[in-house]
């Protein structure tokens, strides 16, 4: 309701184009969520961009996967530890 009110007192209902949120259920589920809402609500389709912080986190995954394809649960990971100690004289 806040984001449908603030599109209507911002005249911004036919500008909008794009909604980011996070990728939660209530954000994006399939029925009931606050993505289809506000589509239904401007009546046309819109992009859906998933927020920044779950992009980076899919990134990250998969930098995760194919730079480390061994699974450690040791604080020592040697990916970190051997770039640190190779740059520490750089670091600030």
């Amino acid at each position: 309701m806040a984001i449908r009110n603030f599109l209507k007192d911002w005249g911004l209902e036919s500008k909008a184009k794009i909604l980011c949120s996070a990728t939660n259920c209530s954000n994006t589920g399939r029925i009931n969520s606050a993505v289809i809402f506000l589509k239904q609500y401007v009546d046309r389709e819109m992009e859906y961009f998933p927020s920044r912080h779950q992009v980076y986190e899919k990134v990250l995954r998969s930098v995760f996967k194919h730079g480390l394809p061994q699974v450690t649960i040791s604080p020592d990971v040697v990916f970190f530890s051997e770039n640190i100690r190779e740059n520490r004289n750089n670091l600030e």
